[in-house]
């Protein structure tokens, strides 16, 4: 036999009412920065890469409600490596936790890989050209293009952190 009806105090319901919504945002923030992370490092760590050393890469920025346009100039930056320079962007990530409700989360890069030509203002940038095929490498489509695949990990991951 289920529990009796008991009838339920407005002032009760409001408070737990208003605690719910206040957990519901928390959980929708840390949503957008598990989103927000998982592009990141898809975009820094994984293919396609259109360069021959790090200035690509360490070049990429987060803004929080707006770009973050600031370039890296790999050799004055002590940067030598790919890893160096995968290293030193994903140090960008230490961002993400100044998000709160109602921010953007910008992802960008100084260096002009977005163009099909590769121009660049960036100073000491080898670019390793298009493929056979002079396709894009569209380095932000293709990890933005896995997002849907990841959502339902980030919900899940969250939803239990917050049990």
């Amino acid at each position: 036999m289920g529990k009796p009806y008991s009838p339920v105090n407005m002032k009760t319901f409001d408070l737990q009412f208003d605690a719910a919504v206040v957990k519901l945002k928390k959980s929708m923030v840390d949503i957008l920065k598990k989103t927000a992370e998982g592009t990141f490092i898809d975009i820094v760590m994984g293919p396609p890469r259109p360069y021959l050393t790090g200035s690509y890469i360490s070049s990429h920025r987060i803004g929080i409600n707006e770009p973050d346009i600031s370039d890296t100039v790999i050799h004055k930056a002590g940067i030598r490596t790919v890893e160096q320079a995968q290293s030193r962007a994903l140090t960008e990530l230490r961002k993400l936790d100044s998000v709160k409700e109602g921010d953007s989360i910008w992802i960008s890069n100084s260096v002009g890989y977005s163009t099909k030509y590769g121009y660049s203002w960036a100073r000491n940038v080898e670019y390793a050209g298009w493929p056979n095929n002079n396709s894009p490498y569209l380095v932000y489509e293709t990890a933005i293009a896995k997002i849907p695949q990841k959502i339902k990990d980030y919900v899940t991951e969250v939803v239990t952190s917050m049990e």
